[in-house]
């Protein structure tokens, strides 16, 4: 007796099999075959059932259509009610009755018939609830055998309805387009992980040759070829900071003379050009005047200034007659000298300059280090899209909800490998 009991509250443990997914298709469509064939006996017999009371339903029809009032000395209108009644009821209840069509092989579209049966069943009971009110009081025996042959296919469609939604058929149907789905999404991760292994591996390969370069740059910049570039650019920069400080002098003074040159420009004009371009460009102007005509314009200048010809304020005449006094000739030939010999220093640095190679190798050296990084970037870029990618297909999850539905689906407990 206990033995007995502990087995009724004992739950049977029920053992979970392991299936490949490669073999699910195969498994699922082999219990669907199970299903398949318990569906069809289950099926067959019903709609058996039907066909019979389809046959029985029409030949209650024939039998009220020929059946014979108890009392035919009924008044000729109540008659007249009841054939017309009769004959319409006959008539929809055929048309209902050739509706049935139980030849679907398909379960979906055998379902599409059963709900179609419904709608069509709800629409004769309407259409001939008078009539049958009607053939009541005449016929109740025929009538109310029509009605119940036609209540018994109704429950026995409701039937077939309920085996087939139980039975899962179309869910197994959708089960095996989850599996394709599931296998592309399989495929698709492979590919995303095939291709993040390559260009990891490819990032790998870059750091490394990104740290020989970063030394070869390191030992080059240490170098003599390359330390002597450096003092050359050293000396080029040296050289054009003393041009700039040995020229500031002439700039400054043409400034200071520049609206007394122009109004003298007005009046002495064999000399404008001349004035004017000293007025741009003072240093280039002075290093292209080798006659030193400027000298001459600045003597005619100063007479101007001194008998007050250009009509300035005193204290613009006077500063103008001092900077006149410090451009002599001397200071001229002077400033040409050191300006000269600093543009042939200039020149000849920038010529070995133009000449020495260690900076085309160490820009070209630095170009392919900003190439490396620059490819390092688009790939940790790619790596990092992929690895997104790749994190959003969840094959486990994917199994899970599968197993979930086939396990649902079969009334089964599987796991997917």
């Amino acid at each position: 007796m206990l033995k007995f009991l502990k087995n009724i509250f004992m739950q049977k443990e029920i053992k979970n099999e392991e299936i490949n997914l490669n073999e699910l298709e195969g498994w699922i469509e082999s219990n669907k075959k199970i299903i398949l064939n318990d569906l069809n006996k289950k099926t067959d017999e019903i709609m058996s059932r039907i066909s019979n009371e389809v046959r029985k339903c029409n030949e209650n029809l024939r039998a009220l259509e020929n059946a014979e009032l108890a009392n035919p000395k009924i008044p000729l209108r109540a008659k007249q009610a009841m054939e017309g009644n009769r004959e319409t009821y006959i008539k929809r209840i055929n048309l209902f009755l050739a509706g049935i069509d139980l030849k679907e092989a398909d379960y979906g579209k055998l379902l599409d018939f059963c709900t179609n049966f419904e709608i069509q069943a709800g629409e004769v009971a309407k259409s001939t609830f008078k009539s049958y009110q009607v053939l009541q009081h005449f016929f109740a025996n025929e009538s109310s055998d029509i009605a119940k042959n036609i209540k018994y296919i109704d429950d026995n469609v409701k039937e077939i309805r309920h085996l087939i939604v139980s039975s899962k058929v179309s869910s197994i149907d959708g089960i095996k387009n989850e599996i394709l789905g599931l296998r592309m999404r399989i495929n698709r991760k492979n590919k995303l992980e095939e291709g993040l292994s390559g260009k990891e591996k490819l990032i790998e390969e870059l750091k490394e040759l990104k740290a020989g370069l970063a030394e070869e740059i390191n030992d080059f910049s240490k170098s003599e070829e390359y330390t002597g570039f450096k003092i050359l650019k050293d000396n080029k920069a040296s050289i054009e900071k003393e041009i700039g400080a040995h020229t500031a002098s002439v700039i400054h003074s043409f400034s200071v003379l520049e609206k007394a040159l122009k109004k003298f420009s007005r009046i002495s004009l064999e000399d404008e050009k001349l004035i004017n371009n000293y007025l741009v460009s003072p240093v280039k102007t002075l290093a292209e005047d080798k006659g030193l005509r400027i000298k001459k314009v600045l003597d005619n200048l100063k007479g101007n200034l001194l008998r007050n010809k250009l009509e300035l304020e005193e204290k613009k005449v006077q500063k103008s007659l001092s900077e006149i006094e410090k451009l002599s000739v001397d200071f001229f030939m002077y400033f040409l000298a050191a300006y000269n010999e600093l543009e042939e220093r200039l020149k000849n640095t920038c010529n070995e300059l133009e000449n020495n190679m260690a900076e085309k190798k160490y820009i070209e050296l630095n170009n392919r280090m900003g190439l490396l990084n620059l490819q390092m970037e688009r790939l940790e870029e790619d790596i990092k899209g992929l690895k997104q990618e790749s994190g959003k297909i969840d094959i486990q999850a994917l199994k899970t909800s599968l197993q979930e539905k086939v396990n649902s689906a079969l009334n089964k407990c599987i796991i997917i490998s």
